[in-house]
């Protein structure tokens, strides 16, 4: 039962951030207060049979995104999205193993930090892959906060 504490404070905290109006704030109210949780002394992990469903349920909502619209602009600008893509990618291990290299953590570690996917999906990777979870989802979170006080800053500047 102490186990779905951090769920309930995670749930309240990602309610309380929708409702603030904060950006993506379901997912940063959650990690917000849940983060302050367990540095009161909150018992830290979800039960581990949540997993599986938590990204079954992750899965699902990213593909649900996935239109035919969407899959129309990709094919219209594919050799754009391939260059992207590739830049990206190649970008992202050579940062990452740099990372790995300058924090003194494993080569998997550093690579699932500075790829630019979701907190979710790299730390749930970090998880199957036997990296250390924390780095990832400190570097990912820093990521987060900083790239949505940039976007926040430029776009209430443009708008």
């Amino acid at each position: 039962m102490r186990r779905l504490i951090p769920l309930v404070v995670g749930v309240l905290g990602g309610l309380l951030g929708v409702a603030s109006g904060l950006p993506a704030g379901a997912l940063l109210g959650s990690l917000g207060a849940v983060v302050v949780y367990t540095m009161v002394g909150g018992q830290v992990g979800a039960p581990r049979w949540l997993r599986l469903p938590s990204r079954a349920l992750m899965g699902a909502a990213i593909g649900s995104l996935v239109t035919p619209a969407l899959l129309g602009i990709l094919v219209r600008s594919l050799g754009w999205t391939i260059v992207v893509t590739v830049a990206l990618v190649g970008c992202s291990l050579a940062l990452g193993l740099l990372f790995a290299r300058l924090a003194r953590v494993d080569a998997a570690t550093g690579v699932l930090a500075a790829c630019p996917g979701g907190i979710a999906e790299m730390t749930a990777l970090s998880q199957d892959v036997g990296a250390r979870t924390d780095v990832v989802l400190g570097v990912h979170m820093a990521r987060k906060f900083v790239l949505l006080a940039a976007v926040i800053t430029v776009a209430t500047r443009l708008g």
